[in-house]
């Protein structure tokens, strides 16, 4: 699709380039006005200008997928809001503390068949377990299923008028269900893109970077050969530090957030499960004891840590290579 696009647009270029006669002679030579003609004919005349690049199919494709997938999940995370705040705060309260996660497909599965506390009152502990731990779920969620059955017993949640409350809860579990069916579909579509893509297996030799990760690096960056240095992945997703100044005046240096924010994220992600490894959780626990009393001691370490993995990214793309200790203790941050 690029190449076809190409001969276009160098028209395109082309005859924006050209100067009209009228804005030539009567062009203002003391105007700074950016879309002054001859400034960008001059500079054009000069070289002083860049070609678009355009990605390769591999990279677009995933690349597209992925901003599908951040709806996705923005869309699962409205849904699960609304599940926990304005239905099961009036009918069923107790939930909540015994799943945090209010989207756990065995909670979803209670939801389906019992909406309300009623209904589980209805019913043996024997019969209400079986019938909604399906051999499909691990066993590991039956003592909390077991928590369910004993608070449902003796629940505040309301019972008078909730028919329309728990036919929303209706729409919403159904909602969930298809969001998540799509994000697994999604995720699937998008690591059978780079399966056999070097780059991307390279990346998941990473502690902390799965598949997803791995991919959201590789679609982001793009063509590795375009790059000469790590800093450059790191102000691009914008995890550089920048400060504003003004005359005498200088603000503390904060990371610039001016790149590609599906990047950060990974880095950030990346991060968090990086430092349950030996040698990035190491770091992370000298970072924040130099940082003393500092109250953002620790999303401090997890950003330098976010930048290691970024400059540890740019050298396995660059060098072809797979992680390892020694590779990452190299870096620094």
């Amino acid at each position: 699709m690029a190449h076809s696009i190409k001969p276009q647009l160098l028209q395109f270029l082309a005859k924006l380039t050209v100067i009209n006669d009228a804005i030539f002679i009567n062009v203002s030579w003391d105007n700074n006005d950016r879309k002054d003609a001859f400034t960008i004919a001059d500079l054009v005349s000069q070289g002083k200008f860049l070609f678009y690049h355009f990605a390769e199919e591999k990279y677009s494709n995933a690349s597209r997928m992925l901003r599908v997938h951040a709806r996705l999940i923005k869309e699962q995370s409205r849904l699960k809001v609304r599940l926990r705040n304005n239905v099961l705060s009036v009918v069923f309260l107790e939930l909540d503390r015994i799943f945090k996660d209010i989207g756990n497909p065995a909670l979803l599965s209670i939801l389906e068949k019992y909406p309300s506390p009623s209904y589980i009152q209805e019913v043996s502990e024997e019969e209400f377990i079986y019938s909604v731990l399906p051999a499909r779920y691990s066993w590991h969620y039956l003592p909390r299923i077991k928590s369910v059955y004993q608070v449902a017993q003796r629940s505040i949640g309301s019972q008078i008028g909730t028919h329309w409350i728990l036919k929303e809860l209706t729409y919403i579990v159904r909602d969930l269900r298809e969001v998540n069916r799509r994000i697994q579909e999604i995720r699937k579509v998008i690591q059978d893109i780079f399966s056999d893509f070097p780059p991307y297996l390279r990346l998941l030799s990473i502690p902390g970077v799965g598949p997803m990760v791995a991919a959201t690096f590789v679609a982001e960056i793009g063509d590795i050969t375009c790059y000469n240095h790590a800093n450059q992945i790191i102000k691009l997703a914008g995890l550089d530090l920048a400060s504003i100044q003004s005359g005498k005046y200088q603000s503390q240096r904060r990371i610039s957030k001016r790149g590609k924010v599906r990047l950060r994220t990974a880095a950030y992600y990346a991060a968090i499960a990086a430092i349950r490894h030996n040698g990035f959780r190491e770091k992370y626990i000298q970072i924040v004891e130099r940082k003393g009393g500092d109250p953002g001691a620790k999303m401090k370490a997890l950003i330098a840590i976010a930048t290691k993995i970024l400059r540890i990214v740019f050298r396995i793309l660059k060098d072809g290579t797979i992680y390892s200790e020694d590779y990452g203790r190299g870096e620094k941050t």
